[in-house]
């Protein structure tokens, strides 16, 4: 069995957290995330890198799959972990509130053609299913010819979607930080001081704060406020300041020395769950009966250690999901050895 690069798994952790941060920030206070406050302020801020997590989630998948063939097994059991998990919180719903067990079909068929609720699946499967095609493809240009299809799509579907709507597009949203992870798989790019990436990093992260406080202060009723909408407009999917920010810490990890065994043998033990956390932890019975009601329930939106809540509620769900993932794959390991044992 091929041992996993700790780097690159310790990215997979750190863009899971990114996401589930975003979804806390969003779903803890629904609706004043959007005010004009200090607290609104620091949760968009921490909410934008919700988006740069999905951006490092599909470098690091362009990165490992741009010299394999389109994996049927992989699409299947990415699909197969969604619904199995659709089902397992929907006959917890029913549990809960006595109802009968004739909708378990009904929802099993529904989730095969929708390929479950989750619009990263849906698009992360897509995409799968064409990638053999992409990197046969993307493996056929020179690697000028790659950086100007890069560079065409970063122009269109990072530049141009705020001010043409059709370009904000969930496959172009995963494909281009895919296409930026392939390349860095061809024509890696060595420094021999990584510190560089980490302050291209920093600055960054500096301008993504800056354009929100920026549109926080916006006067009513001025242009840019107006028609942008939100406040956090410039860390939607693929913006600028997204890409570069995923670019740079992908970038860092990747001119990173080894991590010490110790260290490396428990990320890659966590690692292979993370598709599984976001799958669980979005889930809509499991969010609105254990997050927001068990858990959220207490936070306060004008409390001075709001952002301390938020992580806290990051630390806990991170733990259960895993938790959760952790005991099916256990029971699915412990059954499919049984299986084997009684055929032999």
């Amino acid at each position: 069995m091929k041992t996993r690069d700790a780097r690159y798994e310790c990215l997979r952790i750190l863009a899971m957290v990114f996401i589930i941060v975003h979804h806390i920030a969003l779903h803890t206070n629904a609706g004043e995330i959007f005010s004009y406050s200090e607290n609104a302020f620091l949760l968009q801020y921490l909410a934008s890198f919700g988006k740069v997590g999905v951006a490092l989630f599909m470098m690091i998948s362009g990165f490992f799959m741009i010299r394999k063939p389109m994996q049927t097994k992989k699409v299947l059991n990415i699909v197969g972990l969604a619904i199995f998990y659709q089902l397992f919180f929907h006959f917890l719903y029913i549990l809960q509130e006595g109802l009968g067990f004739w909708s378990l079909p009904q929802e099993l068929l529904k989730n095969i053609l929708e390929l479950s609720q989750y619009w990263f699946i849906q698009a992360y499967v897509i995409l799968f299913l064409f990638s053999g095609f992409l990197n046969r493809g993307f493996r056929a240009l020179s690697k000028k010819e790659f950086l100007r299809l890069i560079g065409l799509f970063f122009l269109l579907f990072s530049l141009f979607q705020f001010f043409i709507p059709m370009l904000k597009n969930q496959i172009a949203t995963l494909l281009l930080p895919y296409m930026i992870g392939a390349y860095l798989q061809l024509y890696p790019l060595k420094a021999k001081n990584k510190k560089k990436f980490l302050a291209g990093f920093w600055i960054c992260s500096f301008l993504l704060w800056g354009s929100i406080f920026f549109m926080q202060h916006l006067p009513k009723g001025a242009f840019l406020r107006n028609e942008l909408h939100y406040p956090n407009i410039f860390s939607i999917n693929n913006s600028p300041f997204v890409v570069f920010i995923a670019v740079f810490l992908f970038l860092y990890a990747q001119n990173l020395s080894m991590i010490p065994e110790k260290a490396s043998k428990i990320i890659n033990s966590i690692s292979p769950f993370m598709l599984a956390v976001y799958i669980i932890h979005e889930n809509v019975w499991f969010r609105s009966e254990l997050l927001e009601k068990k858990l959220y329930h207490f936070s306060d939106f004008h409390s001075p250690f709001l952002v301390i809540q938020i992580l806290f509620y990051t630390a806990v769900v991170s733990i259960v999901s895993v938790g959760i993932e952790k005991i099916r794959y256990f029971i699915k390991k412990k059954i499919v050895d049984t299986l084997k044992t009684a055929r032999e």
